[in-house]
């Protein structure tokens, strides 16, 4: 026998998942994508270093 309330669409937990879902793709594909510039730079150990608020002159734009 089938219950009530999954005739019922907005009783249905199956549904409600569904509607979820879908407002999360729309939410994805509607979100601009995340930019930044990255620095970086060698310092005097050898190490490479990356940021994204170069607060060394020694800093140069890596990827735009």
């Amino acid at each position: 026998m089938i219950q009530y309330w999954m005739t019922d669409r907005r009783h249905n937990p199956l549904h409600a998942l569904g509607l979820t879902a879908a407002l999360a793709a729309v939410l994805a594909i509607a979100a601009p994508g995340a930019r930044a510039d990255i620095y970086s730079f060698v310092d005097d150990d050898g190490t490479v270093r990356f940021s994204n608020q170069p607060d060394d002159p020694r800093y140069k734009l890596y990827l735009r």
